[in-house]
């Protein structure tokens, strides 16, 4: 399971235009201990997990995801920017939540 998470982890990261040192940086960690998440070499923390998907503005259940044509639909929030700083990530990711909260009740 740790290579299906570490794949999404780079499909994402790459996706939203992210180096490993952004998304280390915004999660807390060293860039090292990040990368072997990316790669599929460790299995990542529940509390990283749940950080990330905040950032990405997913639900948890995205980075378990096998099927590539759902995971590009939980990214219905997805936007790329460059050249953001920590402060702008963390904007960014509350914004996320937002919408997917928002999503959710418009679709009850």
């Amino acid at each position: 399971m740790k290579h299906v998470i570490g794949n999404n982890l780079r499909l994402l990261r790459e996706k939203f235009n992210y180096s490993h040192e952004d998304i280390a940086n915004y999660l807390g960690i060293e860039r090292g201990a990040y990368a072997n998440y990316d790669c599929g070499n460790r299995e990542m923390p529940y509390e990283l997990m749940l950080k990330l998907c905040e950032l990405y503005g997913l639900p948890l259940s995205a980075l378990f995801e096998e099927d590539m044509e759902k995971l590009e639909e939980d990214m219905i929030c997805c936007f790329r920017t460059e050249s953001l700083n920590e402060c702008d990530r963390k904007e960014i990711a509350r914004f996320k939540n937002i919408v997917r909260n928002y999503l959710k009740i418009s679709a009850c």
